[in-house]
């Protein structure tokens, strides 16, 4: 998919999102392919169940890495847990975009409220 037309996939980014885990022989084989291509490749490790392999690809390639943990209960996700993937997000287009794009609005601060029923993040 990055190869199209004949072209080169030297110089793209792909943004890994993923729980983590990962066999050492396709973490070799990837590297590999990685290194051949000149491939970039930013690693958000979410939810961060895993082995940490996933940062391997994000240190060879001299890219930013990310470990989100889940704060929800069972399958809901914690709204802090959507804002971190964000900035994440957001942190490797800036990243890879400097000196290039103008600045983009940042998160201030955020502050948690909870309650029984309740649990808001404001901005």
């Amino acid at each position: 998919m990055l190869k199209q037309n004949g072209g080169t996939a030297a110089g793209a980014v792909i943004i890994l999102i993923c729980g983590g885990t990962i066999t050492t022989q396709d973490v070799s084989g990837s590297l590999y392919l990685l290194r051949q291509e000149q491939l970039s490749v930013a690693a958000i490790e979410y939810p961060c169940i895993g082995d940490n392999k996933v940062s391997l690809f994000a240190n060879v390639t001299k890219s930013p890495y990310f470990s989100i943990k889940e704060r929800g209960v069972g399958t809901m996700s914690h709204i802090s847990t959507y804002i971190e993937l964000v900035n994440a997000i957001r942190d490797v287009q800036r990243f890879f975009t400097q000196g290039v794009a103008p600045k983009w609005p940042t998160l201030v601060r955020t502050t948690e409220l909870v309650s029984l029923s309740l649990s808001l993040v404001c901005l």
